[in-house]
């Protein structure tokens, strides 16, 4: 799966305005990227979590995309431990947006120039750190609640 395809955006599909079929949408992002980096695995749990209600929603009619993102996101757990961060409240990002501004928080650090624009909001004081946006103990909590919906 080429990366362009991986980080298609499904914003419209999680504004619930999909053109044509969404398990085309969100197929590219149903499972892990082959080559995880911090930034992309955390690109890939903030993306399943912010699309996980319209896959489990039943508008889908392909019961593999659901097992693929289950099946994806049990794969990364192990990478994400069980543990207590260093982050203060209130560092990790907040997810409070709509889910189609969560999908592209999610695909934008999956490259270096997506990751320039969080870097320099927070240098200007504006934001999450990459290191906060990356944290596996932030990014379990999101993983566990996008595979149990």
């Amino acid at each position: 799966m080429g990366q362009d395809r991986r980080r298609r955006d499904p914003a419209g599909v999680l504004n619930d305005y999909p053109y044509g079929d969404p398990f085309w949408d969100l197929e590219p992002h149903a499972a892990p990227p082959r080559a995880l980096t911090r930034t992309s695995l955390a690109g890939y749990v903030v993306v399943a979590h912010a699309s996980c209600w319209y896959v489990g929603s039943g508008r889908i009619g392909r019961r593999s995309l659901l097992d693929d993102m289950i099946e994806g996101l049990d794969s990364v757990l192990p990478l994400l431990p069980d543990e207590e961060c260093a982050h203060r409240e209130g560092e990790h990002p907040e997810l409070d947006g709509g889910t189609d501004s969560q999908a592209r928080e999610g695909i934008q650090p999956q490259s270096p120039g997506g990751r320039a624009g969080p870097r320099e909001d927070h240098e200007d004081g504006y934001g999450a750190s990459l290191e906060a946006r990356t944290c596996t103990t932030f990014l379990r909590r999101l993983a566990v609640e996008a595979a149990t919906i």
